[in-house]
Formats: C-alpha cells, structure tokens, sequence
C-alpha cells in the first residue's frame, strides 16, 4: 500500500516535465547556509520540475508551505480496474514540507536539514470500500498519509 502512495506521488511529481534549463533556479531564491536553494511550488514552471525531477539541482528544495492548495488528479489504470472518468480536486498541505530529488530519488523534509526516502518520511494507509447508497453500488477509495515517527 505504501508503495503505491510513493508510486502516485512520484508520478504526481514527475507528471508536469518537459524541458532542460531550471528558470527558477537561476532565479534569486532564498540560499541556505549548506547552499541549499528554496523554491516555493508555486513558482515552479513544468521546465523547471523536470530539471529538478531528472536530479539536475540536487540542491534545490521546493518548499510546499502550509495552507497551499493545489489541484489533485487521480487515477486507475490496468487489467483489473480502470477508472473511467477523470475525477479531479484539491488537496490543502496541512505542514510546510519539503521535497529534493538527489541521485537516489525523491526525499523529504520537515526542516531542510534532516531528508528521508518517501518511505521514511511517510506513513499512512490506503483503503477501498464497497457503499450502496439507492440501491446504486460505488466504490470509495482513500488514503491516510501522516509523518512517521
């Protein structure tokens, strides 16, 4: 289940790419004491991510503040079930977090000094249920992500 969450995120996060220059990076941003840059995502261009998801500038942090809301997409594809229509909106970040993309993947943080693997850094459960509200059967389908201790 867990992997799943990584495998939605990555793709999430990798989704937007198509170019090879990072504008926002040249940009004059916040640079920390370990030279560590900060991009807020909401500055972020597709040319941009896709620089920093290919691990061009490992040193660049994209700094997912509190209280953001950002559009959502979901979806299902494969042999068992496929997801008909697009069922698209909004989630909200509940804590400012940070992403990085180094050599060995995605990693996480709280502070901008201690990063984790997605796996570490999250925990949390997906369920699936089986409702019938009018005689009509759906699916519902959800997840729970907190902070692992």
């Amino acid at each position: 289940m867990k992997k799943i969450l990584f495998v939605l995120t990555t793709l999430s996060l990798s989704a937007f790419a198509k170019c090879c220059y990072c504008e926002a990076c040249e940009k004059s941003f916040n640079t920390l004491p370990q030279d560590l840059t900060v991009i807020s995502v909401l500055d972020l261009t597709d040319k941009d991510l896709n620089e920093i998801t290919q691990g061009k500038y490992s040193n660049t942090a994209i700094e997912f503040s509190n209280k953001t809301t950002l559009p959502i997409s979901f979806f299902l594809k494969g042999d068992l079930i496929n997801l008909e229509k697009d069922n698209s909106g909004e989630i909200t970040v509940q804590k400012t977090f940070y992403a990085r993309f180094v050599k060995d993947g995605l990693t996480l943080s709280l502070d901008l000094v201690e990063w984790k693997p997605f796996l570490e850094f999250i925990t949390g459960d997906i369920s699936i249920a089986l409702k019938v509200n009018d005689n009509q059967p759906s699916l519902i389908f959800g997840a729970k992500t907190n902070k692992r201790l």
